[in-house]
């Protein structure tokens, strides 16, 4: 008898149980599902993600490119484009979190589920990562996915009470390192992204050879090494430069080796 082969399937990606969406509000309001399910992997993808933003910002000026939340005052009023993601709910996500190790960092506040194996990452109170507004947060995220397969997932949002502004919650795969040695090297990090395709312009900075992106603070404390030596990048900044420094980079690139 021929074996039918079974059409391959996308892995769902477990939505930790603190991850719990407020109520439907009444008709007239929105509030995306948050299912665990394919589907609802596929709009937790940060692209997908973006574009749903970008669908909404359409007609209503730059407001999706702004870079800091509103005043308290107006925080409701979503002019950061969070009315695309769901509404987490802020007592259960603190109550399911309490216990979890975490790290409070410059751009995330981490929290390390063992259950679901991700890292939860919350951005500072209206702010998105280093740079920028939410549309940029999400490009780099999308960047992150398709160049490194990071599997950033976009969660939705919450606003702690004692807060003058929203977060946005996402998540990503948490890494098994080697406690003796949890970094790599600089010369490890180098071999990884010369293999994945980019070029080096100068210590932390790297061009793409085919598109024109760029790499930012792609240093040690940026990667972990994983209990099979594998390099994994987990805090990289990419970004798209404007003119005048994709030629200085390109220039630098130029002039430096490369591994081939």
């Amino acid at each position: 008898m021929r074996e039918v082969e079974a059409a391959a399937v996308e892995p769902v990606v477990q939505v930790p149980a603190f991850i719990k969406p407020v109520a439907k509000p009444a008709a007239g309001g929105q509030n995306p599902s948050h299912e665990q399910t394919a589907a609802g992997n596929q709009d937790r993808d940060p692209g997908r993600a973006l574009g749903r933003l970008r669908g909404r910002a359409a007609g209503a000026g730059d407001r999706g490119r702004a870079g800091a939340w509103p005043p308290a005052d107006e925080a409701e009023s979503f002019s950061c484009g969070f009315e695309a993601f769901p509404k987490l709910d802020a007592v259960t996500f603190t109550n399911g979190t309490a216990f979890l190790e975490h790290r409070n960092g410059a751009e995330h506040d981490a929290l390390f589920d063992p259950v679901s194996g991700r890292v939860i990452k919350l951005t500072q109170p209206g702010e998105f990562g280093a740079w920028g507004g939410l549309e940029e947060y999400l490009q780099r995220l999308a960047w992150s996915n398709e160049f490194f397969d990071d599997d950033w997932l976009v969660e939705g949002w919450l606003h702690y009470p004692n807060e003058p502004s929203p977060r946005l919650v996402t998540s990503q795969p948490w890494y098994r390192v080697n406690p003796a040695r949890p970094e790599p090297t600089l010369d490890e990090i180098d071999a990884y992204l010369w293999r994945m395709g980019w070029l080096k312009a100068y210590d932390g900075a790297w061009i793409h050879k085919d598109r024109e992106i760029v790499i930012s603070d792609a240093l040690s404390k940026n990667f972990v090494l994983d209990v099979a030596g594998h390099v994994q990048p987990i805090d990289l900044i990419i970004i798209q430069p404007d003119d005048e420094q994709w030629d200085r980079l390109q220039n630098m690139a130029r002039n430096l080796p490369q591994h081939s």
